[in-house]
């Protein structure tokens, strides 16, 4: 299940590795210089991870149509008489994280503080949740459709008002977290025990 303290600890964690600093070695000891230990590659990196930890708990419940036995070919259509309640969850969300990486990356490099690219990646990294396992032996593959994509205004607002790390990290994860929210997942499920395979539309990420 999402869980949007879990995204929260993740952003602050990542956040927090963006204070780190490391001491210049000078010629004159009086003289302290110091420079971050991580780059914004770097940062980008870890705000990446951050979501793609976060999203590998999303689940959401295969209720197909009617089946179709056996597959193949399709010869008869009945409805399966105990559809699965059993949430399923997804199988990958590590694999595609690059493009969360890119994102950040270039909105860096932009120094673009609506992140207007990191709301677009988002919704193309959904489209890549494509396969979702239950334990009753069923597993779904299609495309997850984020509905709501992300808009980082209240972040620009809780960064102009001083707020904590810890406070623009809740406030990044709200966002992020509504907009997962309102991801949905159609595809076609395949369920082992009865050889059979059937439509899911539209099933709710949660």
């Amino acid at each position: 299940m999402l869980s949007k303290q879990k995204l929260t600890d993740e952003i602050h964690d990542a956040f927090k590795k963006g204070l780190e600093k490391e001491k210049i070695s000078t010629s004159d000891e009086e003289e302290k210089t110091f420079k971050s230990v991580y780059t914004e590659s770097n940062m980008a990196g870890f705000l990446a991870d951050a979501i793609a930890k976060y999203a590998s708990d999303a689940e959401t419940i295969l209720q197909p149509g009617p089946f179709l036995y056996p597959v193949p070919p399709p010869v008869l259509t009945s409805v399966d008489p105990t559809p699965p309640t059993v949430p399923a969850k997804v199988s990958d969300t590590d694999s595609t994280k690059g493009i969360l990486t890119n994102a950040f990356n270039a909105s860096f490099q932009a120094q673009d503080p609506s992140m207007a690219l990191v709301s677009l990646a988002l919704v193309s990294y959904c489209l890549t949740l494509v396969n979702f396992k239950s334990s009753i032996g069923c597993e779904a593959l299609g495309v997850t459709t984020m509905f709501v994509p992300p808009v980082f205004l209240p972040n620009i607002a809780a960064g102009l008002a001083g707020g904590s790390l810890l406070n623009q990290s809740q406030v990044m994860a709200s966002t992020i977290h509504a907009s997962f929210m309102s991801c949905k997942f159609s595809g076609t499920v395949i369920k082992t025990s009865l050889g059979a395979a059937g439509p899911v539309i539209m099933s709710p990420l949660f």
